[in-house]
């Protein structure tokens, strides 16, 4: 028998349907999971200012803020009711990020970030760094120590990098004679420079084969051969 000539044969005897009926208390007493969504619905009783009972399936969420409608709303219109739950519920959650910023600042005070500590740290190392050089190259002998200059072409241009299109500034170069015969990266003992080397020896072979000397703006070549060394320290 197909199943429409089964519910109208069901429907002229007025006789309930035994697996209709089974169903609708299963899903009444037992907690059952929405296939689609992954949500579980549990029976709840909910009291009516009238006195009735309402005896329904409801999900289950997990709570991260919760209002209640006072007493005196419950005969309320649905605009008076959804207008004060939307602002109780603004309050709440502006309360609770006040807490948590208030936490975040607090943590704040007690150590610096991370970031201002690798930047610290950084700074540090490029100045001992540059102390070395000077002692190694010093300035009576005719060379000229110069930090953070960008790799560029014979105009002065910066070379971007092909592949990333980010130019490349060099740490610290040595020049001497119009030349740039040393240059130096600085950085940790553990962090890698893999990137960092890959990216200059593209922008190398695309022409970016000079710096522009911050004193007298003359663009200055690389000599022959030397290439930016990675220099580790604590």
């Amino acid at each position: 028998m197909k199943e429409s000539e089964y519910a109208e044969k069901r429907e002229k005897a007025d006789v309930p349907d035994k697996f209709s009926e089974e169903r609708r208390i299963r899903d009444l007493f037992y907690p059952r999971e929405n296939r689609e969504t992954d949500v579980i619905y549990k029976h709840k009783e909910i009291p009516l200012p009238n006195t009735e009972v309402i005896k329904e399936l409801f999900p289950v969420f997990d709570i991260e803020h919760e209002v209640a409608l006072p007493k005196e709303l419950w005969r309320g219109s649905d605009y008076q009711q959804i207008t004060y739950l939307s602002n109780e519920l603004q309050k709440e959650v502006a309360e609770s990020e006040n807490d948590i910023n208030n936490e975040l600042n607090e943590e704040k005070l007690e150590k610096p970030s991370q970031v201002e500590k690798n930047r610290e740290d950084g700074e540090r190392r490029e100045a001992e760094a540059t102390k070395d050089l000077e002692r190694m190259f010093p300035k009576e002998e005719g060379y000229a120590i110069q930090k953070e200059v960008y790799l560029c072409n014979e105009k002065g241009e910066i070379v971007k990098d092909p592949k990333t299109g980010e130019g490349r500034r060099v740490d610290i170069v040595v020049i001497k004679d119009g030349k740039v015969v040393k240059s130096v990266e600085v950085t940790s003992e553990i962090a890698d420079k893999t990137k960092q080397v890959e990216k200059e020896e593209r922008i190398r072979e695309n022409g970016g084969n000079y710096v522009k000397d911050r004193q007298t703006g003359k663009i200055i070549p690389f000599s022959p051969g030397v290439k930016t060394e990675i220099l580790r320290k604590p």
